[in-house]
């Protein structure tokens, strides 16, 4: 039961996958793809012994770690289409990060998914379980596609269409702008004798009433 709810999640969501242009949609159904696959892990434990431990904590551990980091670099990024992400070309330390979270998503070497997936691999070549073991194969082709395939489509998108905010230098807090009645009354104080109905004249800070012609200066 585990076994075949698992491999149509994984195989769904990795469908469902391939079409989107927002980063975050994408890795929402990979996240979902990598929970079937370890329930198809978890289905297994036949022919897997103790061994499911391993590889189902494999799994998990890598994915926690590389979708964590990609959705920090996504908190970078200005906008949500995944050619947005070119922004990143600027920083050679981000592009770094972004492709080994790519690689450890993707099962690669040297990251613990690899080892994982080797191990589910070799049992269910074993015990002769050809057709779950092509499937997994399968999602696991998609999967690699789309995330590479959106790698790609960043590192060729036009750089300037998105930028990595800028942090904020010598910022100075603005005082809220003084009410009108409390610039009358000082200027009432300042030069006593004079109207307090408007505001200051900008040449010689005196009231420039609708009882007054005009600034004395002018």
């Amino acid at each position: 039961m585990a076994t075949g709810i698992g491999i149509v999640t994984f195989l769904a969501a990795n469908l469902l996958a391939l079409p989107q242009t927002n980063d975050r949609r994408q890795l929402g159904y990979s996240s979902i793809a990598q929970t079937g696959l370890v329930l198809v892990v978890l289905g297994q434990q036949d022919i897997l012994g103790d061994r499911y431990l391993f590889i189902a904590g494999g799994l998990l551990f890598a994915h926690s770690i590389a979708k964590a980091g990609l959705y920090w670099l996504s908190g970078l990024i200005a906008g949500r289409e995944l050619p947005d992400w070119a922004a990143l070309r600027s920083r050679p330390l981000l592009i770094f990060a972004f492709v080994t979270f790519i690689a450890m998503l993707s099962g690669l070497p040297p990251f613990p998914g690899f080892y994982a997936k080797w191990e589910l691999v070799r049992f269910l070549a074993g015990e002769g379980r050809i057709a779950l073991l092509a499937l997994i194969l399968l999602g696991a082709l998609i999967e690699a596609g789309y995330l590479f395939a959106g790698s790609a489509t960043s590192s060729n998108a036009n750089h300037r269409r998105s930028k990595l905010p800028a942090p904020r230098t010598n910022w100075r807090p603005s005082s809220p702008p003084l009410p009108q009645a409390g610039r009358s009354a000082i200027y009432g104080a300042t030069f006593p004798g004079t109207p307090t109905c408007c505001s200051p004249c900008r040449c010689c800070s005196r009231c420039l009433s609708c009882c007054w012609t005009g600034c004395p200066r002018g």
